[in-house]
Order: structure tokens, then C-alpha cells, then sequence
């Protein structure tokens, strides 16, 4: 099982291409995912992490590791109405809170903290990952 695994993360990497949006709705539109659940590791504002959702098919949940930031953009979401569409937690910046196989799109403008089969646990099947400017696809399984 794990040599499964290991080899699905494998070719994920294999299929890395580089991104060429740096804005939230071009990253989608450019990720092919098409609603679903998009994971922000590192959020730094409401309305950055709201772009993230193009329409009612997307749910967002932001994570960061500092609970001040956390607090401020969750704050920021409440007076816009949004929270509940969009949400933000804190996270220990290495395990996502998410079973198998769950996560549509997974994305983080920084290098991410989170290790690569981590977020290989997360994917879905054709799941993406947009880390630090690189696209990853998570295959198909046998």
C-alpha cells in the first residue's frame, strides 16, 4: 500500500508545468478544477481568499498557522457575509484537516510548508495543487 502511495506522488511531480496566474480567479480558471473544495494554505486577507470561490460550485477553506491573522480575516469574512462559503482555520502547517481523496484544488503562493504526500492524501483524483507557482495534477488511480 504504501509503495502506491509513494509512486502516485511520484507522478504527480512528474506532471508539474508552471503556472502563469498569480490572481485567485486565474488560478482556478487556469487549474481546470470546476467547483469542489479549494484548500489556501497562507491567507493574508478576506477578500483574496473570497476570489478564490468563481461561483456557488466552490466551498474555500483558508488555513494558516498564525491564529491572529486566522482570527482577523475570519473577522473580515463575517462583515462581508461570507463566512460559511469561505472559512479559515488554523492549522499546524504540516497535517490538513481533510480525510483521503477529498480536496479539489490545493493552493499556497509561497513554498508550502505542507509535505508533498500530504497534499497527495488530500487530492482528489485529477485534484490540483498550485504551490509557489508550480502546477501539480494528481492522477487518475489504476
Amino acid at each position: 500500500m504504501m509503495g502506491k502511495r509513494v509512486s502516485c506522488v511520484l507522478l504527480v511531480l512528474a506532471l508539474s508545468v508552471s503556472a502563469r496566474a498569480e490572481d485567485p480567479a486565474e488560478i482556478v480558471e487556469t487549474s481546470g478544477v470546476r467547483g469542489g473544495l479549494v484548500v489556501v494554505i497562507g491567507v493574508d486577507d478576506a477578500d483574496t481568499l473570497a476570489a478564490y470561490r468563481a461561483n456557488n460550485s466552490y466551498l474555500v477553506h483558508g488555513l494558516d498557522t498564525d491564529s491572529e491573522k486566522v482570527a482577523a480575516v475570519r473577522e473580515q469574512l463575517v462583515e462581508k457575509g461570507l463566512y460559511g462559503k469561505v472559512s479559515v482555520d488554523v492549522f499546524d502547517g504540516k497535517t490538513l484537516p481533510y480525510v483521503d481523496r477529498l480536496v479539489n484544488l490545493v493552493v499556497s503562493g509561497v513554498e508550502c510548508p505542507v509535505p508533498e504526500l500530504e497534499i497527495a492524501r488530500v487530492l482528489a483524483p485529477r485534484g490540483v495543487a498550485v504551490i509557489a507557482g508550480q502546477v501539480f495534477v494528481k492522477p487518475w488511480p489504476d
